[in-house]
């Protein structure tokens, strides 16, 4: 996991297991995303949920998986 605080970009790489049902949560606040925020995952389903600040993932194939934030000029 890494967050570059100038470019605004958040980097999260993870092990999924597809078998569980419950989604990977990331927390996204507004502080660092004013503009709003784009979201590009690796494989899976996503769900965000700006009011909020979350956004919800839900792969479908094990392995590796990447999502990348990024500010939205």
């Amino acid at each position: 996991m890494e967050f570059n605080y100038k470019e605004k970009t958040f980097i999260f790489e993870f092990d999924a297991d597809s078998s569980l049902e419950t989604p990977t949560i990331i927390y996204v606040p507004k502080i660092q995303y004013p503009n709003g925020f784009k979201v590009e995952v690796s494989e899976g389903d996503l769900d965000k949920d700006e009011k909020e600040q979350i956004v919800f993932i839900r792969t479908k194939k094990d392995g590796i998986h990447t999502i990348k934030i990024v500010q939205i000029p």
